[in-house]
C-alpha cells in the first residue's frame, strides 16, 4: 500500500524514507501542489518493468 506524505516531510525524511523503500520495499507517494511522484526502490522499479515487458509479449501469456 502506498503511504501519501507531503513534500516538506519528504524533504525532512528523505533518508528515512529511501532506507524503508530499500530495505523495506515500502512505497510513498510524495505530494504537492504541482502533483505527486511516487518513491520505491530500484530493485521494485525494475521488477516492474520486467513484468510489464513479460506480460506485453503475446507468446508468453
Amino acid at each position: 500500500m502506498i503511504k501519501t506524505i507531503t513534500l516538506n516531510k519528504a524533504q525532512a525524511d528523505f533518508a528515512t524514507l529511501m532506507e524503508l523503500a530499500i530495505n523495506k520495499h515500502s512505497q510513498f507517494r510524495i505530494a504537492s501542489e504541482q502533483g505527486g511522484v511516487i518513491l520505491i526502490s530500484e530493485e521494485d522499479y525494475d521488477n516492474l518493468l520486467e513484468t510489464l515487458e513479460l506480460l506485453s509479449r503475446p507468446s508468453l501469456l
